[in-house]
């Protein structure tokens, strides 16, 4: 996951990067909930490892390797529940939610309803 740091600044001029970047986190995991994920599997460089603590998130690190670039890629399964939803609200000092399951129309079907005898 990636924020643009320069529409960060410009449409919110007093939220840090790491903050919006939380706020991403927090957003992904109302998200996944909402569409009954309960786990998520990401790559990521093992800096990121204290902002997605900073966010409240947790993970368990399942490997790493080191022959692929100056830093070692790390490949992490985070939970999701609606216990770490709470901590992560908690941590960020968020109350209410930043994710709206959108409305969608009702789909109409556009080939005949095959029916079985």
């Amino acid at each position: 996951m990636c924020i643009d740091e320069d529409a960060i600044d410009r449409d919110f001029p007093d939220m840090r990067p790491d903050r919006a970047f939380c706020m991403l986190l927090l957003a992904l995991c109302e998200a996944a909930l909402a569409n009954g994920i309960h786990t998520m599997i990401s790559n990521y460089e093992p800096r990121m490892r204290r902002v997605y603590q900073k966010a409240g998130a947790e993970l368990d690190e399942l490997g790493r390797s080191d022959g692929y670039g100056r830093y070692p890629v790390c490949c992490g399964a985070f939970e999701v529940s609606h216990r770490v939803l709470g901590a992560m609200r908690t941590k960020l000092q968020v109350e209410g939610p930043l994710y709206r399951l959108p409305a969608f129309p009702p789909r109409v079907a556009s080939a005949p309803v095959l029916e079985f005898a």
